[in-house]
């Protein structure tokens, strides 16, 4: 096989680059903690169900994925909506939309709490 033919074949590999840290080696299955790690600030697992959902817009895709990083390994989060909105540079109404949609396909349950205030 010619070299243009193996490389058509071949998968598109991206390696993820965090600040502060040093590049992994191939085949371990490892995270370096660093203080300026892009990690410590916290993340979360993203499943690839939602992200290949062709029914769910890029928008839905990125509330999801704010959410899943701020539960890290736990089933709940608590930011706020004016919080979301504002990270993700998006508008209430927008937010609400996409936000709805979530709910209406199963992947986010959304319980109103009230504050100790």
């Amino acid at each position: 096989m010619d070299m243009k033919k193996q490389q058509k074949n071949k998968d598109t590999k991206f390696d993820i680059l965090r600040k502060g840290a040093s590049r992994m080696d191939e085949g371990k299955n490892e995270i370096r903690y660093c203080k300026n790690n892009f990690l410590s600030e916290g993340y979360g697992i993203l499943p690839k169900l939602v992200m290949r959902d062709k029914k769910l817009p890029i928008e839905a895709k990125a509330i999801y994925a704010y959410l899943v990083a701020f539960a890290g390994n736990k089933y709940t989060c608590y930011p706020s909506r004016d919080l979301m909105c504002k990270e993700l540079n998006i508008g209430k109404n927008r937010f609400t939309k996409y936000l709805d949609l979530l709910k209406e396909s199963g992947y986010i349950k959304v319980t109103n709490t009230q504050n100790g205030n």
